[in-house]
């Protein structure tokens, strides 16, 4: 059976949860069901493990948001089974918050796992064409299979070549969502 890793970029699927939603008002992070996202990309294939990808809020930005940031991240880690978060950093730039370290957590753990022959198959949740060298070095490297999952978005339409690099391309929209109940 085919090991799999899963490598999600939270905030990613947060924003495109709440574009593709249309609604009104914005889905609450607490309404995404991670656990439905990685049952439809695992299917019948081993789960190694998921890789759950954000930025920890600063509590200088907002003390109490910081608490339930990590109040909802322990959750998360405590319901989903192999499931790790991996935080960057938010830090203020010419006064807005940005956040910082992700991708690059992202690519370091893709390489070094691939490296390591901890998976035979990642797959890749986001929408960031600056990971098309990354999915070329892992599939001709080390010889693993990449799958790409972005969502369809009208602010985000995925590099041609960006998906063109992946094995397997799903993109995720409206029907699907709901499908999967996502939210």
């Amino acid at each position: 059976m085919q090991k799999m890793m899963i490598f999600i970029d939270a905030e990613y699927v947060i924003q495109s949860l709440r574009r593709l939603h249309g609604l009104d008002r914005k889905i609450q992070i607490q309404e995404i069901d991670w656990q439905n996202l990685i049952t439809y990309i695992v299917q019948s294939r081993l789960l190694v493990r998921s890789y759950y990808y954000t930025s920890q809020l600063n509590a200088e930005f907002d003390l109490k948001q910081r608490e339930k940031q990590d109040d909802y991240l322990l959750s998360l880690k405590n319901t989903i089974p192999s499931f790790e978060i991996k935080l960057g950093k938010m830090i203020r730039q010419q006064g807005t918050w940005v956040q910082k370290g992700v991708d690059v957590r992202i690519a370091l753990d893709m390489v070094n796992k691939a490296s390591h022959n901890h998976y035979d198959i990642a797959a890749l949740v986001t929408g960031d064409s600056d990971f098309t060298d990354l999915l070329g070095e892992v599939k001709e490297v080390y010889g693993k299979k990449v799958e790409l999952y972005t969502f369809d978005r009208s602010d985000c339409n995925s590099d041609k070549f960006f998906v063109a690099k992946a094995d397997f391309h799903k993109k995720i929209d409206n029907s699907i969502a709901k499908k999967i109940k996502l939210f």
